[in-house]
């Protein structure tokens, strides 16, 4: 087995990045000749995330996720050694880098968005991010409900996103709102 990149350029005109796809592969004879097989896709990223911290900490528990589902297909040798291969590539966060990042993400985005690996980083600090969540939705959603039923467009679109909205776009609803009634 082997870890092979695939490289592709962006199709957006405008944008120089490339897509980067991480296979793992084997080769096998068929019929006295070799033959590439593709056992897994193990995670993607474009050349320029490789840079971004949060983007890292995405493509590495996207890799360590496809490496748990292969199971016994990959000794514990073998994805030490392909491990090894990526890093070279696209750098591992560390602890302390990776659980910087979940917090950037549970900042904007809040507990509920949050993967499974940032999740588990962050379980010290559940209690803090779960109620900030939810302080920052029941203040929007107290402040929506003094409004009348005849809201103006923007307002409506604010109520049917409140779950996915995230704090920055929370903050912004808010102002939008104190704003609004400071004009009444």
């Amino acid at each position: 087995m082997f870890i092979r990149w695939i490289e592709r350029p962006s199709k957006t005109p405008g944008y120089d990045e490339t897509a980067l796809s991480l296979i793992l592969a084997e080769t096998r004879r068929i019929d006295g000749k070799p033959r590439q097989r593709h056992i897994a896709y193990l995670g993607g990223i474009t050349d320029e995330q490789i840079a971004n911290l949060v983007s890292r900490c995405y493509f590495w528990d996207s890799v360590n996720a496809a490496f748990d589902r292969l199971g016994n297909q990959v000794t514990a040798d073998d994805r030490q050694r392909f491990e090894k291969v990526i890093a070279a590539r696209v750098p591992r966060p560390s602890p302390s880098a990776y659980k910087k990042a979940a917090r950037q993400v549970a900042q904007r985005w809040g507990w509920t968005d949050l993967t499974d690996g940032f999740k588990a980083v962050l379980a010290d600090e559940a209690d803090k991010w779960k109620a900030r969540d939810g302080e920052r939705a029941a203040e929007l959603a107290a402040m929506l409900a003094e409004y009348p039923q005849a809201a103006p467009p923007p307002l409506e679109l604010i109520q049917r996103l409140i779950p996915q909205l995230s704090d920055d776009e929370v903050e912004q609803a808010i102002q939008w709102l104190r704003d609004s009634r400071a004009n009444q």
